[in-house]
């Protein structure tokens, strides 16, 4: 069974990082890898996006400590 994603329970991009529930964080997070380019219209390699994805990580983890979401890992599923 497929999780249903209900996106009316989506908190708005202003709310800050650390005050994002997992799923708010997965979607806008998503739609940021999706959407980013260069100003040429070019895509970043995927190691560019990776570390920001990291970065943001680390921000969580100084900001929320430990018990912060983890975007880059599968198995952290709230």
């Amino acid at each position: 069974m497929k999780h249903k994603f209900l996106i009316w329970l989506l908190k708005l991009l202003s709310t800050d990082l650390e005050n994002m529930d997992a799923n708010t964080l997965n979607y806008w997070l998503s739609k940021f890898v999706q959407e980013v380019a260069k100003s040429e219209r070019k895509v970043y390699p995927a190691r560019t996006l990776y570390g920001i994805i990291c970065g943001i990580r680390k921000h969580l983890e100084e900001t929320v400590g430990s018990k912060a979401f983890n975007p880059l890992d599968a198995s952290d599923k709230r």
